[in-house]
């Protein structure tokens, strides 16, 4: 018997719940689960969705109630793990982590949004096992929803807004910049799925600018090609969303690099709030 078992539907609802009352912080928790819900939902509309949109979640078999020790599992195609503890000793954490046979360390794993101050854990068993571990730092920003509805969007007079489509996903996967052999698949997902948005030339028609909801229901694969860079067009865009996400309700937020100080300050310009750090972490 694993020391992981599926959740149930109240347990979820509780976790959620947990969830809301941390707002913003949780965000990143809570909004994965909306995303995962959502695709679920939906998947019976796609002939294919990413596995990487569509995880399985799981409760720490003997944890404790009030500190919602949730995983979050996806198949081996793509293997992806998110978690989450209330515990701030970790103990729940780590003891899951070494003795679920869940998460297949023989295969590439990638974690996602994990908070900063609970990335330790996975650090050491990955350095225990000898494995290789990219570290990919983060930070998260979101904008209230008030502000974004009033956001004023202005669409430059050389191109066209355009929603993007599935058959777009070859072209902004090529454009972007961590592309892997299963991220084209994740994209045409996403697009189909939660949806984005593009600027194109008016003459040529061409792909200059993008961005795309993710699977945490936030502003993403914010992509400018190079000779249409520093236009406002990226700004645009993010605009745009930002207001799309607050008419449904949803708090816009975004994911940006640590080392991305372009996309940092253009956030900052936009009135997007820190809320804190996470991690990416690839185990080769």
């Amino acid at each position: 018997m694993d020391i992981l078992r599926k959740l149930n539907k109240e347990e979820l609802e509780y976790i959620k719940f947990r969830f809301e009352e941390h707002l913003p912080k949780s965000i990143k928790n809570l909004y994965y689960i909306y995303s995962a819900e959502k695709c679920k939902a939906e998947s019976g509309k796609y002939s294919k969705l990413s596995d990487k949109i569509l995880p399985t979640f799981y409760i720490y078999r003997n944890g404790l109630k009030e500190n919602c020790t949730v995983f979050g599992i996806t198949g081996e195609e793509n293997h992806t793990i998110w978690y989450f503890s209330f515990d701030e000793s970790m103990s729940e954490i780590k003891k899951c982590l070494e003795q679920t046979n869940l998460i297949k360390w023989n295969s590439k794993l990638c974690f996602v949004t994990l908070h900063a101050e609970q990335i330790q854990p996975i650090l050491h068993l990955a350095a225990r096992k000898g494995k290789i571990i990219d570290n990919e730092e983060n930070s998260y920003y979101y904008l209230p929803i008030e502000r974004a509805l009033n956001l004023k969007i202005r669409i430059p007079n050389e191109v066209n807004l355009v929603q993007l489509q599935a058959n777009d996903a070859p072209i902004c996967n090529r454009l972007w910049k961590y592309k892997n052999e299963n991220s084209e698949l994740w994209i045409k997902s996403l697009i189909m799925v939660h949806g984005g948005y593009a600027l194109r030339d008016k003459i040529s028609n061409e792909l200059l600018s993008l961005a795309i909801i993710n699977d945490h229901l936030a502003i993403g694969v914010l992509i400018t090609v190079e000779k249409a860079q520093r236009k406002g067009y990226g700004e645009t865009l993010v605009k745009y969303l930002a207001k799309k996400l607050s008419e449904r309700d949803l708090i816009p937020h975004v994911y940006v690099n640590k080392k991305n100080d372009k996309g940092i300050k253009l956030f900052h310009k936009l009135g997007f709030i820190k809320i804190g750090d996470s991690n990416w972490i690839t185990i080769l």
